[in-house]
């Protein structure tokens, strides 16, 4: 996967601090995650949670990694 392609993954929220996290995706692979990744009518990311459920599309940034855009708070 390349820095223009993406797949869509469900996990849980790890981690959260400070406008930034890290989602623990059901493909076994850890995604950080920004604040400006939630999607557009989503809770804040100040009110994520660890434990909450979200789906979004994983994108490969070959420099720092594994990243979550689009997130979306399912459950």
């Amino acid at each position: 996967m390349t820095t223009t392609e993406t797949k869509p993954v469900d996990g849980v929220v790890r981690k959260m601090k400070e406008g930034y996290g890290f989602i623990a995706g059901y493909d076994g692979i850890d995604y950080f995650m920004h604040w400006t990744a939630m999607k557009k009518g989503q809770k804040e990311f100040r009110q994520l949670e660890i434990g909450d459920r979200v789906k979004f599309e994983a994108l490969v940034v070959p420099e720092k990694g594994p990243r979550a855009v689009e997130v979306e708070v399912v459950g």
